[in-house]
This record gives C-alpha cells, structure tokens and sequence, in this order.
C-alpha cells in the first residue's frame, strides 16, 4: 500500500463575504446552544420540584423497623424452601 503524498500546500484565506458568514453561522449556533442549556437546566429543575411535590421523604423510623423485619420474614422463608429443595450448604 503506497503512502499518501502528505498535501503541503497551505488553505486558501477566506473572503470577507465567507467571515461574514462563517461569524453569522458561529452566532447563531451560540444562540441555539445557550437556548438549549436553558430548556434543559428548566427541564431538569422542574423534574426535581415535581419529585419534592410527589411526597418523597426520608422513612420514619418506625417505618425501617417495619421494611427490616418484613425483610428478616422473607429471609427466613426462603431458607426454609431451599432447606427443602436442598439447596442449602452443607458443613
């Protein structure tokens, strides 16, 4: 496979008429960027306020209590089915 011929030859310089419009497309294409950072940063705060009004909380601990020995019930259950099926370790 031969190598490219490395192209030394240097960019042509851009007319005024290709700035102008080069710096009208860098505007414009600024605009739509903040544009966008805004909807999303609006998106994203109203997402977390509805997230606030949906009633999220941090547990009681009464509540904790409760999820732990649900937790210890299901545990204690699902030993007794693999003791059943044998599936338990053996020492």
């Amino acid at each position: 496979m031969k190598r490219k011929v490395p192209d030394t030859e240097l960019p042509r310089p851009l007319t005024e008429a290709e700035k102008e419009n080069l710096r009208k497309d860098m505007q414009e294409s600024s605009k739509w960027a903040r544009e966008e950072l805004r909807k999303r940063k609006e998106a994203k705060l109203s997402s977390s306020e509805q997230l606030d009004q949906d009633g999220l909380r941090p547990l009681t601990p009464e509540e904790i209590e409760d999820l732990r020995q649900e937790m210890k019930a299901a545990s204690a259950k699902m030993k007794e089915v693999l003791e059943r099926r044998g599936w338990t370790k053996r020492s």
